[in-house]
């Protein structure tokens, strides 16, 4: 399996000299050669945030299936899926999809999903608190939302990854509002 959880991320691209927008996670099944087996592993998915940039261009889609690869034992919980044009990009394209579980995102961008999801999930555009970002000279950030924004304390709780929380849930996204700013880089 893989685990990606309090992630960040901000100015994504498709590929190198690219100006568009790639997806947070690209997800394709794993076709074995000598057998023929199609398969993959699972991916779990715990608040992260993509942020919709001051400048240049952000995530495409936070997780969509990729043409014929239909998106297979995901869980998603407690996700802030910006992408950067809401009206017209996926949060998450989950048409043909199976065994997935999405639930307790706050999702500013369309959605298809094959079955029943986000029970409690939230559309919405996330606020974050005043002077949220990154100090490109400490490598520290807020990145917490407002009490008043979609998603503060409407999370789930996780064990091992959101036991602790400030308020009467975890805040949906990466950053828990009350905790000190993240750190970032290989001494974080």
């Amino acid at each position: 399996p893989i685990y990606v959880w309090r992630n960040i991320s901000n100015v994504s691209r498709s590929g190198p000299g690219k100006k568009h927008g790639g997806n947070f996670i690209k997800f394709r099944l794993h076709k074995d050669k000598k057998t023929g087996a199609v398969s993959a592993g699972r991916i779990y998915l715990f608040n992260n945030t993509a942020l919709a940039p001051r400048q240049g261009t952000g995530t495409s889609g936070f997780i969509t299936e990729f043409k014929g690869h239909p998106l297979t034992g995901v869980v998603s919980l407690n996700n802030i899926m910006n992408v950067e044009n809401p009206r017209r990009n996926y949060s998450v394209k989950d048409s043909n999809g199976r065994d997935n579980r999405f639930d307790h995102d706050l999702l500013p961008g369309r959605t298809a999903f094959s079955g029943s999801q986000e029970a409690h999930g939230i559309k919405g555009t996330p606020r974050f608190a005043p002077g949220w970002g990154l100090d490109p000279r400490t490598l520290s950030g807020t990145f917490a939302l407002m009490k008043s924004s979609p998603g503060y304390d409407q999370g789930t709780v996780i064990p091992n990854f959101t036991d602790r929380f400030t308020g009467s849930a975890p805040d949906i996204g990466a950053h828990e509002a009350g905790t000190p700013p993240m750190e970032f880089g290989v001494r974080a």
